[in-house]
């Protein structure tokens, strides 16, 4: 690909620092043979001239002068010339390599740095969890002294019932109080100890020095931008030999000092994680488990609407970590075409296909429905174009099973990358590049995603629960069983995706794009759908309870047995071309003209009173003919006569 401007003045004068010598390959045999034929010339001179010599040696008329001598020589002596100077290149390549590897060696060594630092500080004791709270008599609590994680309260006169005498006592009576786990911790000097409701200070150690090993940040900084210098030389002097193998040091400092081990978990996770271990724990146990008071209403933490702010006040990253992510996600245009030909499965002919636009559907400029014809060669082009990244054979950053959490990643390339089970909450990924991504399972609750570039991205099982993709390109996007309960989807483009069985409770998708969607048995209870466009989409058994369909573009969709119940309006939504299928319209606030617009047969029941069956809706169940039925009506549903009901 020819460049935009020459970078030196050897390319200015359209000689090049790397030539690519097999563009010339048939003429290095031409200039091959010319050089040996050369050098055979030079040699039958020179026998020649010496043999002249001999004879005439006493000739007082010379048979050759001194310049075809010299012209000889110099012949003769040009293979040794030449010779020399390959091995001296040699010599410098090989010196030129161990420069860059010295170059790499060290940087690597600056990403271990470590530094030691001293501090003051106490260790401390803290139990946790809910205290058992018993009143003992002054001489059992002489006996409980010195128990673990036990405090017992200075003594005080009280009367109690005696239920062995039926009788009241009265006496000298200790609290006791015994809390059923504990953790260590070190208070720094100057610093507080964040304590839970249920947990208190135990037992506090004496101030003392602790030399504590941390990671030097800015010495590891440093062999960062050195590796990243050292991957942009190679791109633009050695052919990129050595970026890849830069990326892949990034990724593997990532994976290692930030794995998902390393995550926070909010108390959302904590209690679906709980559900998955025998036995089951209650409530209680759970509070009690995670520190939480016996009175708090764990409602509010397990709440969608908690995430968010949960989300925001996680830790910030490492600024080394940070960095190289953005190393990572900086990378230019030149040095993503070198990472298309690295890979026993690559050719010569191989793109960084990831920056070919995807396929879009024209814009409506008078409100009417796109049609079949339309939205069946939008789906595909669609198809053509996920599969030619499918057939991408180049390197893609690995960064799985990394803890990504309040990561800036905004602005960043990451088209490609492999990003399965990576926790990315409450990371910031606007206007990021996360075309074709595998982000199978990754977590991104609160995270901010608007105006990210997901086309053809893998999100099955993904859990984005109120996380912010308006404005997103989310086309061809595969989101089959991801979470999306209270995401915001405000005009975000989904046309042909994938959301199979996908949650979106209570999901804002107003002035969503959702052309050719496969929303099947998805969970849209509550979900705001207003203005939506849904033309062709299908909603195959779809969970549509309590949502908003205000003006939404329905035109085509398949609706065969969704839950339409309680929907609270359909107010102004189009449903010419729609299939109705095994519903009942008891409970559906549609209206007699929206009805005949569609497509049903006699599963349908219970239409709005007053209303008569549509005359092209054939008066028995269709089963397995009714798409083919249907079709035939959406192409001409004027001259479209129901076929008659099938002799029993």
């Amino acid at each position: 690909m020819a460049k935009d401007k020459p970078t030196d003045l050897l390319d200015w004068l359209g000689l090049s620092n790397a030539p690519n010598w097999r563009v010339s390959r048939p003429l290095g045999g031409v200039v091959g043979f010319l050089v040996v034929l050369l050098v055979l010339l030079a040699l039958i001179a020179t026998f020649s001239l010496l043999g002249r010599t001999i004879l005439h040696g006493f000739s007082e008329a010379p048979v050759a002068n001194l310049g075809t001598g010299a012209m000889i020589v110099a012949i003769l002596s040009a293979p040794i010339v030449i010779w020399g100077t390959i091995i001296k290149q040699k010599t410098v390549d090989f010196q030129k390599e161990g420069h860059i590897t010295d170059r790499i060696s060290k940087a690597v060594e600056q990403l271990g740095a470590e530094k030691t630092v001293d501090r003051i500080g106490r260790p401390v004791t803290i139990w946790t969890g809910v205290p058992e709270r018993v009143s003992y008599s002054s001489k059992t609590v002489e006996s409980l002294e010195g128990k673990a994680r036990t405090r017992v309260y200075p003594k005080e006169w009280r009367q109690w019932w005696n239920e062995e005498t039926d009788d009241v006592e009265e006496g000298y009576r200790s609290t006791v109080e015994t809390w059923p786990r504990e953790r260590t911790v070190i208070q720094w000097q100057g610093g507080k100890i964040d304590l839970r409701k249920t947990e208190v200070v135990g037992l506090e150690g004496p101030w003392q020095a602790f030399s504590e090993t941390l990671p030097n940040i800015e010495v590891r900084i440093g062999g960062l931008l050195s590796l990243e210098r050292i991957a942009q030389d190679s791109t633009r002097y050695d052919k990129g030999r050595d970026h890849v193998r830069v990326m892949e040091i990034l990724c593997a400092y990532i994976r290692e000092n930030a794995p998902d081990s390393t995550a926070v978990d909010s108390d959302r996770k904590k209690w679906e994680d709980s559900q998955n271990t025998l036995p089951f724990p209650t409530w209680d146990q759970f509070k009690e488990l995670h520190g939480r008071h016996k009175d708090e209403d764990l409602d509010a933490y397990l709440d969608i609407d908690a995430l968010t702010p949960w989300a925001e006040n996680l830790p910030p990253p490492r600024a080394d970590l940070q960095l190289a992510m953005a190393i990572i996600g900086r990378r230019s245009p030149e040095q993503r075409r070198i990472e298309a030909h690295w890979g026993p499965e690559t050719h010569a002919q191989a793109e960084w296909v990831f920056d070919t636009p995807c396929p879009e559907l024209p814009e409506r400029t008078d409100g009417k429905p796109l049609g079949q014809t339309v939205l069946d060669d939008f789906k595909t082009r669609l198809t053509a174009w996920k599969d030619s990244l499918t057939d991408y054979p180049g390197y893609r950053p690995d960064l799985r099973g990394c803890n990504l959490q309040r990561h800036d990643l905004s602005k960043l390339v990451l088209s490609g990358a492999r990003l399965d089970g990576t926790r990315l909450e409450g990371a910031d990924l606007r206007t990021a590049r996360l075309e074709w991504t595998d982000l199978v399972e990754a977590r991104l609750e609160g995270a901010d995603l608007r105006e990210a570039r997901l086309e053809g991205a893998d999100l099955g099982g993904a859990r984005l629960e109120g996380a912010d993709l308006s404005w997103a390109r989310l086309e061809g996007a595969d989101l089959s069983g991801a979470q999306l309960e209270g995401a915001l989807l405000f005009e975000g483009r989904l046309e042909g995706a994938n959301l199979i069985m996908a949650r979106l409770e209570r999901a804002v998708l107003h002035r969503a794009q959702l052309e050719r969607a496969n929303l099947g048995w998805a969970q849209l209870e509550g979900a705001g759908l207003h203005r939506a466009r849904l033309e062709g989409a299908v909603l195959t058994e779809a969970r549509l309870e309590g949502a908003v369909l205000t003006e939404a573009r329905l035109e085509g969709a398949n609706l065969r047995e969704a839950r339409l119940e309680g929907v609270r309006t359909l107010r102004g939504a189009a449903f010419q071309g729609a299939a109705l299928r095994g519903l009942s319209l008891a409970s559906i606030p549609i209206s007699p003209e929206q009805v005949k617009s569609t497509f049903g047969d006699a599963s349908v029941t219970d239409l709005p009173d007053g209303m008569d069956r549509p005359a092209h809706w054939p008066d028995w169940e269709l089963g397995d003919r009714f798409d083919k039925e249907w079709r035939k009506w959406q192409a001409d549903p004027d001259t479209y006569t129901p076929p008659p009901k099938p002799e029993p």
